[in-house]
């Protein structure tokens, strides 16, 4: 009778932890899904603004790979000349 004691408290114990065990594996589950989720609409997010950052561009007669490099480094005071040449291409487009 001891032995089926001990036994009956080993298996109640181990369903205590299998419970939290699955209820902590769900948690987790969830959260992945739901950062899966959000990197999928980030995702979706960073292509539609790259296409419309190369619409910009090439409607501007600028390169792609050359745009993005000189704002990513550019100062503020180095601002103005970028305005100084979009009015010079518009003034040429009229």
């Amino acid at each position: 009778t001891y032995n089926l004691g001990i036994k009956d408290k080993y298996q109640e114990l181990l369903r205590k932890v299998m419970v939290q065990y699955k209820a902590k594996t769900d948690k987790y589950e969830s959260k992945y899904h739901t950062l899966q989720a959000d990197s999928q609409k980030y995702k979706a997010y960073y292509i539609s603004h790259q296409r419309r950052l190369k619409q910009t561009l090439a409607a501007r007669g600028a390169t792609t790979t050359a745009a993005p490099a000189s704002t990513a480094t550019a100062s503020p005071s180095a601002s103005p000349p970028v305005v100084e040449a979009d009015s010079a291409s518009a003034s040429k487009d009229t």
